[in-house]
């Protein structure tokens, strides 16, 4: 009988065990849960594997290191608004991992991942099992991983000299987080005020209480991030008195309300008097998908459809000067000393 030290035979059967009560794995969809669960069974006992993988049962310690890394990935895709694994993309796939290797996702513990590698080759093998049992139904399935680079990261050393490492024991060296007044840049969706509806400050609040800020904070920049609540933050120039916005989906359905959308339509989009849609095209650069697709599933929920449009910053920034948009993401740089004339004075509306 082989040793166990880390029970994790022990520990593979409870969480079966646990699974088998509610049917359902937490904070992940009802299909993505079937699929899942299916694909670790089917791994068990060697199910519906790769010709070039070894046949027979999976060690308690391969299905347990598995399970968490693959759980963790089809958690992230979901957070990015793909609540359907079967439906995500190479593109998908290759953003996240790529978040994963460049830093800006980081663990729980705030360090960078150092084996992205591991989890490609986890979800490579999945989305292989995925292609196998469709096929056993007759329906091909497009291998979207053969693309994902599954090699693992460089180690990366740190030298230090004698006096270093006695000034860290002694605690002269230290790793602290140092809040200043350096001038911060702002960033935010802008609103075409010229054109309705977001000629009524009622929708542009409601589409702002929508904006869940906190669920990307925590999730894909690891509380990092805070809140913006003004033009100049951080600083001795932010007002404390300005209002605050934090996501509020039942304000927002009241102020919809307001505005004369109340009813929805047969595609479950709310439609005004007229019977007009609330649809909205918003522009955004590379990169930026991860956040608004985000945005795009919540605001589905209540009824509203934004179509994403990538675009360039050439393009993005000749559409602003234009007004030739309804919804744009921007940024601005901050002001060493903040002037309000040069940034938001109303004459410059025209300009």
């Amino acid at each position: 009988m082989k040793r166990d030290p880390y029970k994790h035979k022990e520990r593979f059967e409870k969480w079966i065990t646990s699974i088998d009560k509610c049917k359902n794995i937490d904070g992940m969809s009802d299909i993505n849960s079937k699929l899942f669960l299916s694909f670790i069974q089917d791994l068990r006992v060697g199910l519906n594997v790769s010709k070039s993988s070894k046949k027979g049962e999976r060690s308690f310690i391969r299905l347990n290191t598995i399970r968490g890394k693959l759980a963790f990935i089809i958690k992230m895709i979901e957070v990015r608004g793909i609540k359907d694994i079967r439906n995500v993309t190479a593109k998908d796939l290759h953003n996240l991992f790529s978040d994963m290797r460049s830093g800006i996702m980081q663990t729980r513990s705030g360090t960078p991942y150092k084996s992205t590698g591991d989890y490609v080759k986890d979800f490579k093998t999945f989305w292989h099992w995925y292609q196998k049992i469709m096929k056993n139904e007759d329906k091909v399935i497009p291998d979207i991983t053969e693309d994902l680079d599954t090699r693992g990261e460089k180690p990366k050393f740190v030298y230090f000299i004698k006096t270093d490492f006695e000034n860290i024991q002694r605690g002269l060296i230290q790793k602290r987080r140092i809040y200043n007044d350096e001038p911060q840049g702002v960033g935010g969706i802008l609103f075409n005020m010229r054109k309705p509806p977001f000629d009524d400050i009622r929708m542009r609040q409601a589409m702002i209480y929508l904006w869940d800020r906190t669920k990307l904070i925590e999730n894909l920049f690891f509380n990092e991030y805070t809140y913006l609540d003004s033009y100049y933050p951080g600083g001795i120039y932010e007002n404390p008195d300005n209002p605050i916005y934090r996501y509020d989906p039942d304000r927002a359905i009241e102020l919809l309300a307001e505005c004369g959308y109340k009813n929805r339509n047969e595609q479950g989009l709310l439609v005004n008097g007229e019977g007009t849609p609330l649809t909205f095209e918003m522009s955004f650069t590379a990169g930026m998908d991860r956040i608004f697709t985000v945005y795009q599933e919540d605001l589905r929920q209540v009824g509203i459809k934004l179509e994403l449009k990538e675009t360039t910053p050439a393009t993005k920034f000749k559409m602003g000067h234009q007004r030739k948009f309804k919804m744009m993401y921007q940024n601005w740089t901050g002001l060493m000393f903040p002037n309000p004339e040069t940034s938001w004075a109303s004459w410059l509306a025209s300009k």
